[in-house]
């Protein structure tokens, strides 16, 4: 064993204890370790590809209903968790930019294109999600054939918004980064209790 909890011989483990050699998963530009799924349609050539990106505080795999619906209709649904989130490495909600998370999933979406050439590419995006997958399509709009947003956080609520927060909130950015704000309560997110 490492110096690092987190690694051994056999590499790095989620949050979770498991070691990322026996999850999917790919290693984005800055080292740290995505734990990634994968739905593949089970008796035909994919006709599309689809890439989820998740909310915050979420994870990938709270997809896993829809995902697997649209894989029987001939659709490979792939995700990834988030830095931060699900069985991916990094502290939850603390990265030094938030297109960190536009080229996790611009670095995804390339490889998966490389290993299904010719087949459309399309990105679903939730919550925050949706923010990323409006930035990816805009940074490379011909990489994908569509973009679908649900509840995307495109921006702030002008009766929410005020100089003295966005003060407030650079402030705790620059001086506290892992100064916990607010607190979601990921039991809100699914009406089903199994998701949540």
């Amino acid at each position: 064993m490492s110096g690092d909890s987190k690694t051994s011989v056999d590499g790095p483990k989620t949050p979770q204890g498991v070691f990322y050699s026996k999850l999917p998963h790919l290693v984005n530009s800055t080292g740290q370790y995505l734990f990634c799924k994968y739905w593949e349609p089970q008796e035909q050539t994919p006709r599309a590809l689809l890439m989820v990106v998740h909310g915050v505080a979420e994870h990938c795999q709270r997809y896993e209903e829809i995902a697997t619906e649209l894989s029987r209709e001939g659709v490979l649904v792939f995700a990834h968790d988030h830095v931060g989130h699900g069985q991916s490495q990094g502290y939850p909600a603390d990265i030094e930019n938030f297109d960190e998370y536009v080229q996790d999933v611009l670095q995804h979406a390339d490889k998966m294109r490389g290993a299904h050439p010719g087949i459309p590419l399309f990105i679903f995006g939730h919550s925050m999600g949706g923010t990323i997958s409006t930035l990816a399509s805009l940074e490379r709009p011909t990489l994908f054939a569509g973009v679908i947003l649900s509840a995307p956080g495109i921006m702030v609520a002008p009766e929410s918004d005020s100089r003295w927060q966005r003060f407030v909130a650079n402030g705790l950015a620059f001086f506290a980064p892992r100064f916990g704000v607010a607190k979601i309560n990921t039991h809100m997110l699914s009406r089903d209790p199994v998701k949540t």
